[in-house]
């Protein structure tokens, strides 16, 4: 059924990488899946499910309080994600807020306090636990500097699909966790990628990662049918000028293929 899809990936050689998994058939298309590419903000879906893990184990709690800094702020144009930086230091968040943030918006303020509560080495050796061998970290958000050192964040399509089914299946949270970390990929406010043709009333929990700088265009999410997850699509691109246009066209026909036929 979801062979048709491949038509669409074949002209862009190893710039696109993807997996769609059929998770009530288990059909599989796959093309360049264990790539490793820059992350961008597709990172912050790995990063979300470590700190959710902490909480499930009772090393961290959703309630505590962080007040933000002025030294904390990041992003300058108005092409930079995320409110954080635009509020006055001082203001109260929660860690759940800056989970909230750091998903549905993309916040990098956000994420950056969520990483500064963890540490590189302890959500790499989280990743290495969930089975993620092209996952890491290696620099906080907008700190790109770090990327003209060397340091950079990684991901992988065929990472972010094991990811996506070790949530599904509450693999190392609680049930709260895996409930919240659903609310908030349901909510997510970047909508202009494979789910941008389809009907609001379905439901798609996802996550994107894009730096136009560096030609950086990625998209994961779980795809709902009847209540209950039907697909995993993952993608990850560099390079493409048309990546969202191509991220549309295949919405579009998986939506046809689901949902019209």
């Amino acid at each position: 059924m979801l062979e048709s899809l491949m038509r669409y990936f074949e002209p862009y050689g190893k710039g696109v990488s993807v997996l769609i998994e059929d998770l009530f058939t288990g059909e599989i298309i796959s093309r360049n899946a264990a790539c490793r590419f820059p992350s961008a903000s597709l990172i912050k879906y790995p990063i979300l499910y470590s700190f959710l893990e902490k909480v499930s184990n009772g090393e961290e709690s959703l309630k505590d309080i962080h007040i933000l800094r002025e030294t904390e702020k990041v992003g300058e144009s108005v092409y930079d994600t995320g409110i954080l930086r635009e509020l006055h230091a001082g203001i109260e968040v929660t860690t759940e807020d800056c989970l909230r943030l750091m998903i549905d918006i993309s916040d990098d303020t956000a994420t950056n306090i969520i990483m500064k509560r963890m540490s590189f080495q302890s959500m790499n050796e989280a990743f290495t636990r969930y089975g993620l061998t092209s996952t890491s970290v290696g620099r906080y958000m907008m700190e790109y500097k770090g990327i003209e050192k060397g340091r950079d964040n990684f991901i992988s399509a065929q990472d972010t699909n094991n990811l996506s089914k070790l949530l599904l299946m509450s693999a190392h949270l609680s049930q709260e966790c895996r409930g919240m970390a659903l609310d908030v990929l349901l909510k997510q406010r970047e909508n202009d990628g494979f789910n941008k043709l389809f009907p609001k009333e379905i439901p798609y929990a996802h996550k994107c990662g894009c730096i136009k700088q560096y030609q950086l265009d990625h998209e994961c999410g779980i795809l709902y049918q009847n209540g209950k997850p039907r697909l995993t699509i993952n993608f990850c691109s560099k390079g493409l000028k048309d990546s969202r246009e191509l991220m549309n066209k295949v919405g579009k026909e998986i939506y046809t293929i689901l949902f019209e036929k």
